[in-house]
């Protein structure tokens, strides 16, 4: 994976009156440490490597070598299950925690990160905490109304909290749990009505009143889907898609498939109507486009291109696969009666591990939720927060 290579190196040197040992390695020209990074700076994968080196004496082609095996661990503490216990006013909160090799300590924290309370593991070769397959299991207890009652001292919530783990390979997890149900007292959208082309995908956005609760379940639905129909793709947001009356979603294919047919909403002029005018999506992930054609156009056959197949690719039904980061455009095209018809989508592609970082409107880094150990700074952060970057970075 990596080999660093010193020739010439100056022994060992015993300084008689301070009784000190300078050894080999204060001599090289950098110390040669283990980074997670391969010869070629890439990251390597978690798993067994082993650590050797090796040298020779002076005059000699004898090789004395040191080896041993070691476990690149980046795998983070895991949350298994929190439950409380025990009556009102006297009730503990009981967290189940694991990790694939050893915990090193737990603490319970405020939303920005002041400890409350603090649990440390001594002994990482405890054989009660070790699993046959490995792992260790944990179990911490705290005073749950003590907690509640620092959490408001913060003039924090207190229907969750917040638990940093770490473990002895210094992986970092921020997990949180409830501590008790709070429910809306409201809800708003951000429109009251929509006009739609047929064919069209818009979203509406949900916003709970307040915004901070533990019970924030939300369900969509249309008073008539065989006009409009409604899904529930992501928390607080729906994608409404038109359909002419008495042309449902199984009419023309749905969500799932590539085409749309029926005149009304739909003008001959414009012919075909892409779902999306624009999309993001990760590396190695994908996303389905939809178009609708005009009544004009007939049954024509939809022909799907990519501006640049480098950044995505676009199979003849329309789904879109993110293969490097950067923009291009696709195209759904159709000819009929010697005439072509186009609609576009705009398509930015981002890298792979791209939603591991919490970046807030202001541009401000807030968090890095990943596994890895060596990371690049996204360009939409401009700045850090002291606390953006679990330890071990």
């Amino acid at each position: 994976m990596r080999q660093d290579v010193f020739r010439q190196v100056k022994k060992s040197y015993y300084f008689v009156n301070a009784g000190v040992v300078t050894y080999a390695e204060a001599f090289l020209p950098y110390a040669p440490t283990f980074s997670g990074l391969d010869s070629s700076g890439r990251e390597i994968a978690e798993g067994w490597y082993t650590f050797t080196i090796a040298a020779t004496r002076p005059g000699s082609q004898e090789l004395d070598t040191w080896t041993f095996d070691f476990y690149y661990d980046t795998t983070p503490p895991k949350l298994e299950h929190a439950e409380i216990v025990g009556e009102t006013g006297q009730q503990t909160l009981v967290l189940h925690l694991s990790d694939n090799h050893y915990l090193s300590a737990v603490q319970l924290v405020t939303s920005e990160g002041k400890a409350l309370k603090t649990f440390t593991f001594d002994d990482p070769d405890n054989l009660e905490t070790r699993q046959a397959d490995g792992r260790s299991l944990y179990t911490v207890e705290a005073d749950l109304e003590e907690l509640i009652a620092a959490l408001e001292q913060a003039g924090d919530r207190t229907d969750r909290i917040r638990i940093d783990a770490f473990d002895y390979a210094v992986n970092y997890a921020e997990l949180s749990t409830v501590v008790r149900d709070t429910y809306p007292t409201g809800i708003t959208l951000n429109a009251s009505q929509l006009q739609m082309t047929r064919g069209k995908v818009m979203t509406l956005t949900a916003t709970l009143e307040p915004e901070t609760v533990t019970k924030d379940g939300i369900t969509w639905s249309s008073s008539d889907p065989a006009v409009a129909a409604v899904d529930e793709s992501r928390r607080g947001e729906s994608h409404f898609r038109w359909y002419s009356r008495g042309y449902g979603p199984d009419g023309g294919g749905g969500r799932g498939r590539v085409l749309h047919r029926d005149g009304r909403g739909n003008s001959a002029q414009q012919g075909i109507v892409m779902d999306y005018d624009e999309i993001t999506l990760n590396m190695g992930t994908s996303s389905q486009l939809t178009a609708s054609l005009a009544t004009g156009v007939g049954d024509a056959m939809v022909t799907w291109t990519s501006g640049d197949a480098q950044v995505a690719m676009v199979d003849e039904n329309g789904v879109v696969f993110g293969v490097s980061t950067g923009r291009t455009t696709v195209t759904a095209s159709v000819t009929a009666d010697g005439v072509t018809y186009s609609a576009s989508c705009a398509v930015s592609v981002r890298p792979e591990d791209y939603d591991d970082f919490v970046i807030d409107d202001d541009g401000v880094l807030k968090e890095y939720t990943g596994w890895r150990t060596q990371i690049a700074i996204r360009k939409a952060s401009r700045r850090l927060t002291t606390t953006s970057l679990p330890c071990g970075l």
